[in-house]
């Protein structure tokens, strides 16, 4: 019976909708003999009693190679799987028995919404009942507007016998970590007032926060004279990454990845979920579990990869990304023989009227192998000031053997000047150093057969640059009431390409009231910009002499 060897993908998944798609039963491909009249659409809800449910009977046509359904009104609650069967064709009837087709993982068709932040209101209280015999005759604690607000009060018998009052509170557990055992305590003389508020915590940290009274009544225990209580802090957004986020298991239309929480400290909040984000999907995938599976994607294709862990309150940055490849699958059918190089065994027989005689014994002859294709996927890996890291993929036709690469670069400032490196036929990385900083290179990857070198593949590519070194200060030579001459001397930059010199002058006399400097720049204003040729020795300038240099005058 005929039957697809691949099941069908998912697209398209939004909010209760979807897009199934297949290709079409081909004979020298696919399972079973044609021809073939139908295809049959069938999904199954989980944990449903209804079983599998029959959708949509499409009809099959020689013209059509790709095929799609779309499915509407699916429960945003639910979770759906679906196969594909192929009906075959018997003369001008249908055939009744049927082969079921390979059935899809589960599918969650869930509307997905924004992540949007808690109220920031979590204002709790907390009383505490003081001990029998205690000064203290109420003690509360209160998350109010994200302070601790203290409040209590002391039996007024006791006025006379107080001496003073203080508060204490120490950290015992970030988050849902361990709690500490050894907690340090910081402590606040208080006046008399019966309410303190504490401002500047840490979010989601729990705090034990104790009130002391010193007297010196020798008659009153310890314990009467203190209260104290624990009260947590109010969440907040996550700002740890995932960890350690790795692949376990792919096939060729999906793969699993599984990961890390972040450190206990970062969480800022009760877990909640954790949002998956794949490139080429428009929608993120959500789970409560440290791993998920993605299915529906394209085989031996590459799939980049961030993870957020999500409180109540919303969503911690996205983990750096990581790239994942699904698994080889079946070929499809070749389409062009390639004739170069090849091995091809010839033999010979004649005829005469009488028929065929014997064959010949076989001959065996090499064809010749020819300029290869240009490599593919030339990438950037790895850049820093001085290297630049290099991968790429084989060409997609050959011609023959490769027996190595010529990787071709030069900084495309000194045209003339090409440098040339080569690697092994089977080395398909490189990198490239003793590179200038801040440059712009070309590079070029040729792949070469017994024949020669093929087309190279190119790209651009810029090293880093990193901040330059502080130049030497300026001399003062001497000045008028209006002009202060001073030397410059040059400086040889390593970081990257020199392209000005900024003078920045200081009125020390100028009040508050006057323009201020920008942020990150130094002290005063930019007063002339001078180009790397006007510096090539220790060279004076005028300050003050209300020349234009580079469109600032002084």
């Amino acid at each position: 019976l005929p039957k697809l060897v691949e099941q069908p993908k998912i697209t398209n998944n939004k909010c209760g909708n979807l897009t199934l798609s297949w290709i079409g039963w081909v004979e020298d491909v696919d399972i079973g003999k044609g021809p073939i009249a139908q295809y049959l659409v069938w999904q199954e809800k989980m944990n449903s009693s209804s079983g599998w449910t029959l959708i949509r009977n499409i009809s099959h046509t020689d013209a059509t190679t790709q095929y799609a359904f779309n499915l509407t009104s699916l429960d945003p609650e639910g979770e759906y799987r679906f196969r594909i069967d192929v009906r075959a064709q018997d003369g001008d009837k249908l055939m009744e028995e049927i082969s079921k087709g390979f059935v899809t993982d589960y599918y969650s068709v869930e509307c997905f919404k924004p992540t949007t932040s808690a109220p920031n209101d979590q204002s709790t209280t907390t009383p505490f009942k003081p001990p029998v015999g205690s000064l203290f005759t109420s003690y509360r604690l209160s998350v109010v507007n994200g302070s601790v607000q203290v409040d209590w009060s002391i039996d007024s018998n006791y006025d006379d016998v107080v001496d003073s009052l203080a508060l204490s509170f120490a950290i015992i557990r970030y988050g849902e970590c361990d709690r500490d055992t050894n907690p340090v305590y910081s402590s606040l003389p208080l006046s008399n007032t019966t309410s303190y508020t504490l401002s500047s915590l840490i979010k989601w940290t729990t705090y034990n926060v104790r009130l002391v009274i010193t007297s010196s009544q020798q008659n009153i225990y310890d314990v009467h004279k203190q209260v104290e209580g624990e009260i947590t802090t109010p969440e907040t957004e996550p700002s740890g990454f995932v960890k350690s986020v790795s692949e376990i298991a792919k096939t060729s239309s999906s793969f699993t990845v599984s990961w890390n929480d972040p450190d206990c400290r970062q969480k800022g909040g009760a877990f909640l979920r954790y949002d998956v984000v794949v490139s080429g999907f428009s929608q993120n995938f959500s789970t409560t579990d440290r791993f998920k599976q993605i299915t529906g994607l394209q085989t031996h294709t590459d799939y980049n990869v961030q993870i957020a862990y999500v409180n109540n309150i919303g969503a911690g940055p996205l983990s750096p990304m990581q790239s994942f490849k699904t698994g080889e699958g079946l070929p499809a059918a070749p389409t062009t023989l390639m004739l170069t190089p090849s091995i091809r065994s010839i033999t010979v027989r004649a005829r005469t009227g009488a028929g065929y005689g014997n064959y010949s014994s076989h001959q065996s002859t090499v064809t010749q192998e020819d300029y290869p294709d240009a490599p593919t996927s030339l990438a950037v890996t790895f850049r820093n000031e001085s290297c630049l890291g290099l991968s790429w993929r084989a060409p997609i036709v050959t011609n023959g053997v490769v027996s190595s690469y010529l990787i071709s670069y030069q900084d495309t400032t000194q045209a003339s000047q090409e440098l040339n490196t080569t690697t092994g036929g089977l080395i398909r990385s490189t990198l490239l150093c003793l590179l200038q900083p801040g440059r712009r290179y070309q590079i070029k990857v040729a792949a070469k057969t017994s024949r020669g070198f093929g087309d190279p593949d190119h790209l651009f590519e810029y090293t880093e640059q990193s901040t330059p070194t502080s130049p030497p200060a300026p001399k003062k030579i001497r000045s008028t009431a209006t002009t202060i001459v001073i030397s410059i001397d040059p400086v040889i930059l390593t970081t990257g390409p020199l392209t000005a010199y900024v003078i920045y002058v200081h009125d020390f006399t100028v009040g508050s009231g006057k323009r201020k400097r920008a942020v990150g720049n130094p002290p005063g204003v930019e007063t002339a910009i001078l180009l790397p040729n006007e510096v090539l020795t220790t060279t004076f300038f005028t300050i003050g002499d209300e020349k234009i240099y580079n469109s600032i005058q002084k």
